[in-house]
């Protein structure tokens, strides 16, 4: 049985559980078939949250699994509705754990060689501990080995993630908090695992999706959020020179809001105080 603690008030622990569609129905999965997302990449997948009983920001993760759906050529129909994963994952995480990790997976059943061919679509989900963003990133820098590539699937996650896998890797080599990553054109992208954003205190500016950034839940809603505080939002393409003036950057993936505090050496200030509205898209208890 699946034990369940609160650690504190923001880590809730558990083991891993796997879950797979069968025939229309979702079980417990000790081992997934064959597929072309492991042997080749060729999936999709959402990282939600698990909270108040629910799926949150449903209606944007539904965009974005449209969106990969189109990419891939994939039927869309076919795809379970969030209610049915609603009730699998009331069904199977432990009811006391008030928070958790959805990872939501889909891709093409299957082996075959590079060329897709047809075959029924495959879906699992995998249910995590839930872990919070932290409130401050204290050091940041350029990645010094990698640039992310622009292909036509970069607004979507896929399994195709060998660059924020070497990122990971070189931030902890260099014990950074954060590491940012520029496009194959030299712009500004994303960083190791989450969207990145600045201000020169008065408009807030971030990456457009034409950079090669993934498409970000956090990001839409700070762009909705920003847009509803009545200040302005700029997404464009941008070269890295423009953050060595800017006084405040700071980070956001599903987990929540982090504000940098240095880049490069350079002392920043806490966009959470200057923007109060950033604090309002804290995820719910």
């Amino acid at each position: 049985m699946q034990t369940c603690s609160l650690m504190n008030d923001k880590v809730y622990d558990f083991e891993t559980i796997y879950l797979l569609r069968v025939e229309g129905s979702w079980q417990l999965a000790e081992a997934l078939p064959p597929n072309r997302g492991f042997f080749f990449g060729e999936n999709s997948f959402e990282t939600m949250c698990w909270a108040e009983d629910r799926l949150l920001f449903q209606a944007l993760h539904g965009e974005r699994r449209k969106k990969a759906c189109q990419i891939f050529d994939w039927p869309e129909k076919t795809l379970s509705s969030f209610s049915d994963m609603e009730s699998c994952i009331r069904q199977y995480l432990p009811a006391h754990c008030k928070r958790a990790r959805v990872r939501y997976d889909v891709c093409k059943s299957g082996q075959g060689l590079y060329l897709s061919t047809e075959a029924p679509l495959l879906e699992w989900i995998s249910l995590n501990p839930w872990r919070e963003a932290p409130t401050r990133k204290a050091k940041a820098a350029w990645s010094e080995e990698l640039s992310v590539p622009l292909t036509p699937w970069s607004a979507v996650k896929t399994g195709s993630a060998l660059v924020y896998v070497w990122a990971a890797r070189e931030k902890k080599r260099r014990g950074l908090d954060e590491l940012l990553l520029r496009n194959s054109r030299g712009e500004i992208c994303e960083c190791a695992a989450s969207n990145v954003f600045w201000s020169d205190g008065e408009q807030i500016f971030t990456p457009a999706l034409s950079s090669g950034c993934i498409a970000g839940i956090g990001r839409e809603r700070i762009k909705q959020a920003t847009q509803q505080a009545g200040l302005t939002f700029i997404e464009g393409l941008f070269l890295p020179e423009i953050l060595e003036r800017a006084p405040y950057v700071w980070t956001s993936n599903v987990t929540g809001i982090s504000w940098v505090q240095q880049l490069e050496g350079r002392d920043l200030l806490n966009p959470l105080e200057k923007f109060p509205f950033l604090r309002t898209l804290t995820l719910p208890e």
